[in-house]
Formats: structure tokens, sequence, C-alpha cells
């Protein structure tokens, strides 16, 4: 057989089906939600969740996304249909053209076939990869794009005109791209000593011009500066970073400094200082070797990015790496932190998903300590990392408890009840059930789009009324309706304990989470809200 001769071809059909197959611990989160119903509105409308003909910035709860995802995503939507297939599929292919390019630049780092294939069996034995493929999100494609990018600039012969392909769609992809793309530019051309080459300068031009005008252009948005404070720069704003740098400087005016000595020893390159520390935080073993993060969000139940035992030929690898002197083989070592430079500004906030674009590389480091190995060991160990990947895949029961708020599938038979009521009376939910019912809503059932007036650039803009739909807050009440329209009610137990004791109150049904926890009370009584 030709999988037989080829293990590449049998490593991507593995990917394939580790994408494609029905398993709920990676069901959609709410933002994951919203680009799907986002991208179904798209493809049928040409307008956006919030009835906006082909924006160019969308709305989140948590900042401003970036056009490419959404619009690749409708594209799918439109040929495959409304369904998680079509809206996980992009980002399928995206993992499978990583693991086509790894190949690829492993294979210009050395011929041998033991590097190229560890390298992308390294890959996919990466739980944070096996998950966050099978969701629609930037960083699956924003790591295709720069690792597209990197291959291309490292091709012999002169730069193809092709590279500003990934270049720019890249700028289009995620803010994060615009940190990124200078520096990993400049040092790829300077390790390929093509940094004096008439093309490459004007690559390395353009990305710096891109990145400054997105930056300026961003900022005349209404709300930009706020967004980029909030999620891109938030060290800059850190209350407790602030004061710490403000108690420095307290103590050295109490021991006698000098103003001007104060405030030279004591300034904002502390920020810096703190950001760099952040950014190497996460690639600390505890990160890369053991949990991913607490809430098993984006990893398997007990792993990090990488299964434990691979801690051992990661480590074989940077020493060997370190001692061969190879300047193209040392780009590994520190590509991943030019590539996670974001992490660097972001203190004191997480976010381990800016790791994905890191694996292709990490990989290959960790590929070249196995072929250092004892042939033996080294597909031992790797048997032990599909033994431990496989054995979290089909006992899925502690990570649905872990992703049981993140990823909650359970919101389904909710925002389906809630829609079926609606066709024939007002429904009121509450809304700390799931940090946002709209996006479920959205993509879980048929409820007809509206637009929302003056909303050209929203900003963590959240809706409260979906046609019959009421979204609920703590601030609302609850009072007899007398001669009003009867509401029912989907509350949660935060609204529960405001009308637990009216002589009407009733509860129809309860509705409990993956955890068997009661989630949600249908109230059918008399009862409406304010």
């Amino acid at each position: 057989m030709r999988i037989i001769k080829n293990p590449l071809l049998g490593i991507l059909l593995l990917v394939l089906i580790l994408g494609i197959v029905p398993v709920h611990f990676s069901s959609l989160g709410v933002e994951e939600a919203r680009i799907a119903s986002r991208a179904y509105y798209l493809s049928t409308t040409l307008k956006d969740e919030l009835g906006r003909f082909l924006p160019i910035l969308f709305n989140s709860l948590t900042d401003y996304q970036l056009p490419v995802v959404s619009y690749i995503t409708a594209l799918s939507a439109f040929v495959l249909g409304k369904s998680e297939f079509a809206v996980r599929l992009p980002f399928i292919l995206f993992g499978l053209g990583i693991i086509l390019l790894t190949y690829k630049i492993a294979q210009t780092i050395d011929k041998s076939s033991e590097l190229k294939l560890f390298s992308v069996i390294m890959l996919i034995g990466s739980p944070l990869f096996i998950t966050i493929l099978r969701v629609p999100n930037e960083y699956v494609l924003l790591t295709f794009l720069l690792t597209l990018t990197y291959f291309l600039l490292n091709r012999g012969g002169k730069i193809s005109k092709l590279v500003f392909i990934p270049v720019v769609l890249s700028y289009l992809t995620s803010k994060n791209a615009w940190i990124i793309l200078p520096p990993f530019i400049l040092i790829t051309l300077y390790l390929q000593r093509k940094i004096i080459d008439r093309s490459a300068l004007i690559l390395l031009v353009t990305s710096l011009i891109l990145s400054i005008t997105a930056f300026l252009v961003f900022l005349q948005i209404p709300q930009g500066k706020r967004s980029l404070l909030e999620n891109n720069f938030p060290i800059f704003s850190a209350i407790s970073l602030r004061n710490g740098i403000e108690q420095l400087r307290g103590q050295g005016i109490d021991v006698g400094f000098p103003a001007f000595l104060d405030r030279l020893f004591f300034n904002k390159t502390h920020f810096f200082v703190a950001g760099i520390f952040h950014l190497f935080s996460h690639f600390q073993p505890a990160v890369l070797f053991a949990q991913l993060d607490k809430n098993g969000t984006l990893g398997l139940l007990g792993m990090g990015v990488w299964a434990k035992v691979l801690i051992i030929p990661f480590l074989m690898g940077l020493v060997t790496i370190i001692q061969k002197g190879d300047r193209i083989l040392k780009s590994m070592i520190y590509l991943p932190f030019i590539l996670t430079l974001p992490l660097l500004f972001i203190f004191p906030n997480i976010n381990l998903a800016l790791l994905t674009l890191s694996l292709p590389f990490t990989a290959i480091v960790i590929a070249f300590g196995l072929t250092r190995l004892p042939r033996i060991l080294g597909f031992s160990l790797i048997v032990m990392v599909f033994a431990e990947v496989g054995f979290n895949l089909v006992n899925l029961t502690p990570q649905i408890k872990y992703s049981n708020n993140t990823r909650p599938y359970w919101v389904k038979e909710i925002v389906g009840n809630a829609y079926d009521l609606s066709l024939h009376k007002r429904v009121a939910i509450s809304d700390d059930i799931v940090d946002e019912l709209v996006p479920f809503l959205f993509w879980y059932t048929k409820i007809n789009l509206e637009a929302q007036k003056d909303l050209k650039f929203p900003y963590r803009f959240r809706q409260t009324k979906l046609s019959n739909i009421t979204i609920i807050g703590s601030e609302n009440f609850f009072y007899g309706c007398g001669k009003d329209a009867p509401t029912d009610l989907i509350l949660s137990s935060r609204d529960i304990l405001k009308i637990q004791n009216r002589e009407d109150f009733k509860i129809d049904k309860i509705y409990k989470d993956s955890l068997d926890k009661d989630i949600g009370f249908l109230i059918k009584s008399k009862i409406c809200v304010q």
C-alpha cells in the first residue's frame, strides 16, 4: 500500500480522522460558536451576526476580530452548509498544511528521513495541536501562514514573490501578526544571509510599513486604542506593575537617592523586564510538558503542549543543536520566542494559545533529540506519547469535567428549547448560565438575523434582545404579569432565588450540565421580567 511506503500519507490521514471524529471534548466554545454562526450568516446573507454588510472588523466580547478567519469559514459554510464539519474543515486542512510545511523545513535541515518523520510525528503528538485544529480560530491559520512564510524564505535562490501572499493574509488574520512579522522576517532573512538582496529588503520594508500602518489605522477606529491597550499591550496599564515601580521609587527617596538617580534606576524599562520574564514563563517545563492550563480548554487532561516523556529528547535536542553551531539549526531554538513575542506585552494576562505558533519549530527540536537517542529508546518514547494521548482521547470523562464551562455542549438543549418556545411567546434567559448565550442561539437554532442600529465598529457589544428572546442580567427583577403577556423563563440559580417565595412559583423542567449539575430551570408560570 502507498501509505505504508510513504508514512507521511498515513500521518496526514490520521490528522484528518482526529479532526473530524465527533467527540464533544472540543465542542465549540463561545467565540468559536460566534465565528461559526457568523460564517453561516455571511455565506447566506452577506451580513454578520449583527446585520452588518460584509464588515472588515467583527465584534466579540473580548476584542475586535480581523476578517480572514471569518470569511474563510464562511466560504466553507457556503459550500457545505451549516454544520460543525463545515466550520471545522478549513482549520483541519490548515493543520495538514502545517504538517507538510514542517516536513519540508526539516528536510532543509537534515536530509535524513528520520528527522522529517519524527518532526511531523511530534507535531501530531502535541495535545495542543490535536485540540486546536478541531475548532475555528485564528491561531491555526496564523501558524500555517507564518510557517509558509518561513518555508518560502528558506528556499534556495531568490525570494519568491509568493511570500507576499501569506504575509499580507497574516496582517488580516490576527493583530499578533503586526508585532511578530517584522522581527520574524528580519531574523529569517539574516540567517539566510539574504538581507542585502533587493527583494529581501523590499519584503522587510513592506512588513514594517504594514505593521505601522495597521497600528495607525486601528487607532483611528472607535475603541481601537482601548482594544490595543486591553488586549495587546496591557503591560503598560498593569496596576500592580505600575505600583511596584512607584514603590521602588519611594524606597529610593527614603534612603536619600537623588531624584534623577531614582528615576534612572526605577523607570519604565521595568515593564519590559517583567514582560521578558512573562514571555519566558510560557516556555517552562510545567507548561510544555505538564498540564497546559487548569481549565483544560486547549490540552488533554494531565498533559502539556507535549507529552511528559518528550522532555528527554527536547533537552537532548537543545544541547546537540547548540553544540553543532549551525545557524539555521539554531533558529529552531529562538524562533519560537520571536513567534510568541506578543506574550511580552500581555503581562499579567495569559494566552497559551499563542504557543501554537511555535509548535512546528519546537517539534523539530524534539525530533532532533530523538534522532540522537538509541533507536529502540526513541521509538519507545514515541509509543509512550501516543499511548498517553490515546488514553486521554478515549477516557474523556475528566476532559469533559474541565471543559464543562468553556466548551458547554449541554447548552444546545437550553437554547433549542428557548427557540422553540419563542416561536409562540416571549422567553427570557439568565445571562449567567454560560458566559454568553447569543452565539449559541445563533449557531444551534434557526433564529432570525436582526440588524443592530448604529454599530459600525462595535467593541465588546453584548446583544440582549433577539426576536422573542430576552437575555436578562442580575439587575432585572420579576413581577406578576397581570394583563401583560406571560413570559417563559429559563433561569439560573441566581434568578431562581428572586422568585422562589412566590405563590405561583413552579419549576417545569431542570437542565443539567455535563457534570449532571443543575444549571437552568424552566418556569412557565405567569411571571414577567422587567
